[in-house]
């Protein structure tokens, strides 16, 4: 957490039901040397100048991030009040002026929009500050949507992360992950938080940029239009390094590049990505090295914005990556939803598995269901004591285990001794991911895929890792 960083604490204020809060990180009461960089095309921020090279002002006793849009400016308000009675700021004559630096998420657009962070609501953030950082749907991550794109948003969420520098200094990060862009984890190139279209497949955010009509309210596949300002990314990254304001400003600069890597895309014009960088100088001892300070302090950054994602529950209607989908018996009504899903996931209403065509639309099976919308689908075929899994796609974590959990229960109310599937060879994370789950690998067909491809000219000839698509692996699970 970023509260590793000796002398910084973290609070949240929360409104679940109005889906807003905020996030205050507490400085020493000395404050800390800051900097800011604002990268985005729509930022919401306040005393932002003031942290600017050549000013007289280059610390910084709080950092706030809201949600609320810039109604949510309020809040920094009663952070200066709670820090005043305390009698921490700056110096000016008689009195002390404390510095905090903010900037907002756009979240109007989910939960109550009347609802925003105000004064009192920056006060309670400070006065529920300590090391302990909460993560997920709280804070200034409480109202956070990601993967807007196309339409169909998944809930963002507050992430923290730190990764530890030579002789005992430490770099950590708190976001709030509010991004137009699909979420990625850098390490393995996985889309954690995909963009999703009506019908919820997944949608190519590539295509989704080619496709998109300028000047028009809808993009030409039919999806909304993401309004400027609606996004945004917001961090604080902090050491104990004794850095200067110079160094502290390539620290914030080299740190938006582990948004850059986990968000796609990202800094953008409807995005106002920003972000605070603070030091302590606790660390007065260490050696600095500028370069491994702002590289870890994006790899603190990618991280915090995983784990932001990932903890993130469903509220106001938008799936969540830590609720668990549930599953949902497919009804004759959903036939022309499922031919339409499988011929956008499998590139045509029909699969091939051990040469058998099957229609996945005319199958019996289940979708994954999350605050109302679609999130994956296995159909299934019962032929003598065998259920064949023919298709699953998960397009969120948990819809995959929950759907083949249903299957299996499926399986055996109808008497069936084994669950079986078919993957192809180039899936390699399918075949790790089924083996964990209590199937193995039964038989390997060589140029099965090669022989389906003369019935099904759809699949493609090069799949995932550049690998040759020619072999199917059988996969059994005897119940």
């Amino acid at each position: 957490a970023i509260t590793d960083v000796p002398g910084l604490r973290v609070g949240h204020w929360t409104d679940r039901r109005g889906a807003t809060g905020c996030t205050v990180v507490l400085c020493p009461p000395e404050g800390a040397v800051a900097a800011c960089a604002v990268l985005g095309g729509a930022p919401g921020t306040r005393e932002t100048d003031a942290l600017s090279p050549g000013n007289l002002v280059q610390r910084a006793h709080a950092v706030l991030l809201t949600g609320g849009s810039a109604f949510g400016l309020d809040a920094a308000t009663g952070v200066m009040r709670w820090l005043e009675e305390r009698g921490i700021g700056f110096a000016v004559r008689q009195t002390r002026v404390p510095i905090v630096p903010a900037a907002v998420i756009f979240d109007l657009g989910i939960g109550d929009p009347a609802a925003r962070p105000d004064a009192a609501a920056g006060y309670a953030a400070c006065a529920a500050a300590g090391v302990a950082v909460a993560q997920g749907s709280v804070g200034a991550g409480t109202g956070a949507t990601v993967a807007k794109l196309a339409g169909c948003p998944v809930k963002g969420g507050l992430g923290t992360a730190s990764e530890p520098l030579a002789e005992g200094a430490v770099v950590g990060a708190v976001v709030a992950v509010n991004a137009v862009g699909e979420i990625v984890d850098p390490d393995t190139g996985a889309v954690v938080a995909p963009m999703r279209l009506p019908d919820g497949s997944r949608a190519d955010p590539w295509q989704l940029l080619r496709t998109r009509l300028a000047s028009a309210g809808t993009s030409a596949t039919g999806t909304a239009q993401i309004a400027p300002a609606e996004n945004t990314t917001i961090a604080v990254v902090a050491t104990d390094l004794p850095l200067t304001h110079d160094q502290l400003l390539r620290v914030a600069l080299m740190a938006h590049t582990g948004l850059a890597r986990a968000i796609r895309p990202s800094h953008t014009p409807a995005d106002g990505d920003t972000v605070f960088a603070l030091a302590t100088g606790s660390a007065a001892g260490a050696t600095v090295d500028l370069m491994a300070v702002g590289a870890l302090a994006a790899r603190a950054l990618e991280r915090a914005v995983l784990k932001g994602v990932r903890a993130a529950t469903s509220l106001a209607g938008v799936p969540g990556l830590r609720s668990r989908p549930r599953p949902v018996r497919l009804r004759a009504a959903d036939r022309p939803w499922v031919e339409a899903f499988v011929a956008r996931e499998w590139g045509a209403p029909e699969v091939v598995a051990r040469g058998i065509v099957y229609r996945p639309a005319e199958l019996d099976g289940f979708k994954a269901v999350s605050e109302g919308q679609t999130v994956g689908l296995v159909t299934l075929h019962v032929a003598g004591d065998t259920c064949e899994v023919v298709t699953l796609n998960s397009l969120l974590p948990g819809a995959g285990a929950a759907l083949l959990q249903a299957a299996e229960r499926y399986a055996r109310a109808r008497g069936c001794a084994r669950l079986r599937l078919i993957t192809t060879n180039d899936n390699l994370e399918a075949v790790r991911w089924y083996q964990r789950r209590g199937l193995r690998i039964a038989a390997v067909y060589p140029g099965a895929v090669e022989v389906a491809r003369r019935i099904k000219p759809q699949i493609p000839p090069i799949g995932a890792h550049g690998i040759p698509v020619r072999d199917e692996v059988e996969l059994v699970k005897e119940l």
